[in-house]
Formats: C-alpha cells, sequence, structure tokens
C-alpha cells in the first residue's frame, strides 16, 4: 500500500487505512471529529493532537456557517468548537444551528473563563467545556468521555 496524498492534516479514509495497516492505533474510526477554530495554527494543533490520540478529524471550520456545513457533510461523532469564530454568529451559535436536525455533542472550547461565557456555554448542554490553553492530557480525557 502506498503513502495516500494527503495534503492537509485531517485524516481521509485512505489515512486511517495506511495507519492501520502499520500497526497503528485508530480509535473510534467511525466517529470522526470536526475541529471549529479561527485560529489556523490552533486548528493545526488540534487536529494533530487528535491524530496523535488515535481519533479521525474529519474537517476544520473556521466560521459558524462553515462548522454548520461541514456537520451536516461529514456527521461527526463529535465537535470540538471555539467559542469565538470569524464571521456572523459565534460557535454557540452554530451549536444551536447544528442541533437542529443532528444529535452530535459539542466539547466547547474557550479562551475565556468569564462567568457570562461559561453560563452562556453551560445553558446550551455542552457535553464538555474546554478552557485554552488546551493540554492534550486534557483533551484525551475528554475524548474519552465523550466518546464512551
Amino acid at each position: 500500500m502506498e503513502v495516500p496524498d494527503c495534503t492537509s492534516r485531517v485524516a481521509s479514509e485512505s489515512v486511517v487505512k495506511w495507519i492501520a495497516a502499520r500497526g497503528g492505533i485508530v480509535k473510534a474510526q467511525n466517529q470522526s471529529i470536526l475541529v471549529v477554530d479561527d485560529d489556523h495554527l490552533i486548528c493545526e494543533y488540534l487536529t494533530m493532537t487528535i491524530q496523535d490520540l488515535g481519533y479521525v478529524v474529519c474537517g476544520c471550520a473556521a466560521s459558524a456557517e462553515e462548522a454548520v456545513r461541514m456537520s451536516h457533510r461529514h456527521q461527526p461523532g463529535v465537535i470540538l468548537m471555539d467559542v469565538r469564530l470569524r464571521g456572523q454568529g459565534d460557535g454557540i451559535d452554530a451549536a444551536l444551528e447544528i442541533r437542529k436536525t443532528q444529535d452530535i455533542p459539542i466539547i466547547f472550547v474557550t479562551g475565556s473563563n468569564e462567568p457570562e461565557t461559561l453560563a452562556r456555554i453551560n445553558n446550551h448542554d455542552p457535553a464538555a467545556v474546554l478552557i485554552k490553553p488546551i493540554m492534550w492530557e486534557q483533551l484525551e480525557r475528554t475524548l474519552e468521555f465523550v466518546l464512551r
């Protein structure tokens, strides 16, 4: 089997097969993760960390609109959603729109620990809330809990 052509860190089915064929561990193969963050470097860090933990990332979205569109297209098992996003709407708005048609657990990510922000998140049934900076151990425990 040849090394798959993968121009980004987002895993495709061929990447998953390639990893598995070489004895790599792929957790929750049928439950991919959608990463939503408007900071490209954070999105890349989260994608690499999630893949290093053995999970599949189905995509990265930078806006609420893109998150909604990608969640419908990819049907992820969980969404890692930053609260503050570029463009119209934020991560909470995107989560509300997604939940109108899909029952997907959403892990909210925020750089703010302001009571108002946390209260707004908690009013919308988060699977979990992570405060930036996110350490890989924190992310690993959270994903294992949410995807169990």
